[in-house]
């Protein structure tokens, strides 16, 4: 997340306002829009550095407990 954090928005990024343009993302997040209102077209993708390490270490905690074995896996609207 935070090599994304320096990437400035640019003609690549769909679906963004054109006032983001040149902005990095760490500029925008700072700024805390509001994602209804600010105008970027959905579905918008929000990545949560707390929840990025949280969830994987409940749900192994979670399948260690029960004996689960689960194949990891990523889903992706791109």
């Amino acid at each position: 997340m935070a090599a994304l954090a320096d990437d400035r928005v640019d003609w690549r990024d769909k679906g963004l306002p054109a006032g983001w343009s040149g902005l990095t993302p760490a500029q925008i997040c700072a700024g805390a829009p509001d994602l209804f209102d600010a105008g970027p077209l959905g579905p918008v993708r929000v990545l949560s550095a707390a929840a990025l390490s949280h969830n994987p270490s409940t749900m192994a905690g979670w399948c260690a407990r029960y004996g689960v074995e689960l194949a990891p896996h990523g889903k992706t609207t791109q």
